[in-house]
This record gives C-alpha cells, sequence and structure tokens, in this order.
C-alpha cells in the first residue's frame, strides 16, 4: 500500500502530457485549396412576409438532420421554423416570461438526439431553455444577479457541453472579470481557455456620455489585442478554441480534454481607416442591441466614434476574429476587411493542416452552421435587410 501511496505521488508531481503542436507556414507545401459557396436558397423581404422577416443584429441560424430551417429572432423573441424548400411550418416560443417564453432570445441550437436549447441574455440575464423532442418547453436552467452572467453561448450537438463567456464581478477588488470556459450540461467548469479583468462599470454614471468614451475606449482596446475568446463545436461534440490575439486553436475532444494545439504563423495587418470606421458603425450596433431603449440617446454613434479615437488607433489587427467547425476540418476567421464588408476565412483539416484561404462576406462568415452537406448563415441584402442563405459549399484545388 505504501508503495503505491508513493507511486501515485510521484506521478502527481510528474507535468502533464504535453498535446502535439500542429505548425503551418505563410505558405502551403502541398496543394492549396479554397472554399466556393453556391448559393442553394435565399429567405428574407424579397420571398417572406412581413410576419415572418427576422430583424436587428441578434438572429441566428440552426438545421435540424431533416433539413428544416430555426431561426431565432431576438427582436420578436421567437424561433421560425421552416421547410427545407423555405415553406413557413411553425413558430416557437413569443416575448414574454413565462414557460416557452423568451425575454432575451440569442440562439436556438437543434440537438442530434432530438429536441433544443434555445439561449438567453440581456444585461444581468441569463438563461437555457430545454426543449423536448416535440420541441416543447422541458425545463430552464436560469442565472440572474449582478455578480455573474453568461454573455455569449454554445452548446455542443448532444447537448452535454457548453462553451461560454462568463462575466463575474470581484467583490474584493471591484473588478470585472471575464473567463472563457467549457463547462458541462449543468454549467460546472470543465476548463478554462482565456481571461482577462477590466474595471466594474460605474452603473451611477450610466448616463454620462464621457464616462461611456472612456468606458468604451478601454474596451475597444482589449478587442484589438485580441482579448476575446472564440468557440465552435465539431458534431462529435469536440470544440476548438481560441483567444484572438494569437493564431493558436487548441482542440478538445468531447470530454472537454485538449488533444492538439493547431499554430500558423502570419504577417501582422495594421486597422485601416475604412476597417475603423465600418467596426465604428458595426460596434454601435451591437450596444444598441444589448442596451434598453432608454439609453440608446446616450451611447450614440458619436459615443462610440470618440471610444475609438481616444483608444488611439490604429493598431495590428488580432490574427482571430472567429472559429467555424465544418463537417470536415475547421475554420479559422481571419482578417476583416470591413470597409468591404468581407473578410479571409483560412481552412484547415481535421487534423490540424492549413489548406488555403478564401474571402466571404464577414456578417455571413461569422455567424454560419454547417450541417446536412449544407453552409446555413444570416446575412444582409442590398437593401441592409436580414436574409437566410443555405449555401452548398465545396472545396477546390487552386492551380
Amino acid at each position: 500500500m505504501n508503495f503505491l501511496c508513493l507511486a501515485m505521488g510521484i506521478m502527481l508531481m510528474l507535468p502533464l502530457r504535453q498535446i502535439p503542436v500542429i505548425q503551418n507556414g505563410t505558405h502551403l507545401k502541398a496543394q492549396k485549396q479554397t472554399l466556393v459557396f453556391e448559393e442553394d436558397l435565399r429567405l428574407g423581404p424579397a420571398n417572406l412576409p412581413e410576419e415572418h422577416l427576422f430583424v436587428g443584429v441578434n438572429v441566428s441560424v440552426d438545421a435540424d438532420a431533416a433539413g428544416n430551417i430555426y431561426i431565432a429572432d431576438g427582436a420578436s423573441n421567437r424561433v421560425l421554423v421552416f421547410s427545407p424548400e423555405g415553406g413557413f411550418l411553425r413558430q416557437i416560443g413569443r416575448a414574454g416570461e413565462g414557460p416557452g417564453e423568451f425575454l432575451a432570445l440569442r440562439r436556438f441550437e437543434v440537438l442530434t438526439q432530438g429536441g433544443a436549447l434555445a439561449f438567453e441574455g440581456m444585461q444581468h440575464l441569463s438563461r437555457i431553455n430545454w426543449f423536448d423532442t416535440q420541441y416543447k418547453f422541458a425545463r430552464v436552467s436560469q442565472r440572474n444577479n449582478r455578480i455573474h452572467r453568461i454573455k455569449d453561448w454554445r452548446g455542443s450537438p448532444d447537448g452535454q457541453t457548453f462553451a461560454c463567456e462568463l462575466v463575474r464581478i470581484d467583490t474584493v477588488s471591484k473588478r470585472l472579470v471575464t473567463r472563457f470556459l467549457l463547462t458541462d450540461g449543468a454549467l460546472n467548469e470543465q476548463a478554462e481557455f482565456g481571461h482577462f479583468s477590466q474595471e466594474e462599470f460605474d452603473t451611477t454614471r450610466v448616463r454620462d456620455q464621457s464616462y461611456w468614451v472612456t468606458y468604451l475606449a478601454a474596451f475597444f482596446v482589449r478587442e484589438l489585442k485580441g482579448q476575446r475568446g472564440y468557440f465552435s463545436f465539431r458534431l462529435d461534440n469536440g470544440v476548438y478554441t481560441a483567444m484572438g490575439g494569437a493564431y493558436e486553436v487548441t482542440q478538445w475532444n468531447a470530454q472537454a480534454m485538449p488533444i492538439r494545439k493547431i499554430v500558423r504563423r502570419v504577417r501582422p495587418v495594421l486597422l485601416d481607416e475604412a476597417s475603423r470606421r465600418a467596426a465604428v458603425a458595426f460596434e454601435h450596433e451591437r450596444l444598441l442591441s444589448e442596451l434598453p431603449p432608454d439609453l440608446h440617446q446616450v451611447v450614440t454613434l458619436a459615443v462610440v466614434e470618440r471610444a475609438f479615437r481616444d483608444a488611439k488607433l490604429p493598431q495590428v489587427k488580432p490574427p482571430i476574429y472567429g472559429l467555424l467547425a465544418m463537417e470536415k476540418g475547421f475554420i479559422v476567421v481571419g482578417d476583416q476587411k470591413m470597409g468591404s464588408g468581407t473578410c479571409r476565412g483560412d481552412l484547415f483539416s481535421e487534423e490540424g493542416a492549413f489548406l488555403g484561404s478564401f474571402s466571404h462576406e464577414l456578417l455571413s462568415l461569422r455567424n454560419m452552421v454547417f450541417k446536412n452537406g449544407f453552409a446555413y448563415t444570416i446575412g444582409r441584402d442590398s437593401e441592409g435587410e436580414n436574409v437566410m442563405v443555405r449555401w452548398r459549399p465545396s472545396l477546390r484545388d487552386i492551380k
């Protein structure tokens, strides 16, 4: 017994198993590939009645194994369900405070074994709603206080693991701490893959525009330093994670154990004036979606503009702006050309080998979901209105 205890003690003192690191350079050694999108279906103002439109910035899309399309509309707090051909089928939920109703709908995700999860998040409210195989409300997990909340969230295809951005107030230091976590289905922490802290927001100055400028300027500096976490689940319930400040992606298995790290060398890119102006407009729209209407006249476009100026731009852009898990392989969302509305996507194999790059519309790429051989996304039409587009993606060699 003593020998066994000694052996276990020695094992605990040994360093943890080092996961393999897949190194990728700026140039390919093998055949370069790109990703081509062929539009297959479009739903929006051109072919939907007004009562079935989805507006604002808090809109997401998912699909089930039969090809039915689920669009979560945060503005109307409902989920619109369409057939694979684009015909309206039903509505799930509505605005309200009762079971199966939504106050701040952000995402609706269909589970592989049937049923779905809906995430709500606004100010100090964050909750996860569970729906059964008939999409009837089953139960809810809720957080509603000033100490901590879930700001961003994704669920694994089987609903057993979550990736989230958790914000809490450190009551001792009076600072706001943001952590990027993998948790189990009960929101118990399994692993952290990034964190940062900032000054707590002074609610007594919520109507002070000069305070908003100072607070947002510090936020934008953090964003440009890459203090932002990204995550995307694979169909096998594993997950890719990254922090925006370094071109490093960690792949985890379904048990939240890291299995490899993927690294790529890239040249630094400066934030130009066109990208800065587009980023100002995007951040202003995002803020309005999170703030109550009475603050929209306080946090104006001019306030966001001043905050960007005070952040002392230009600076080098973060190398990563998002992650997408394809059905085979994954995508790193890279350089945003916000003035043109496009960005670069870097393609990687399941084993982490860099395959090539492509360009796509920025908003569309950032919220894309790959299922059933298709890519589903929410984009904008020529009038700036939301549309759901289903694409047929295909890998092609570049000669």
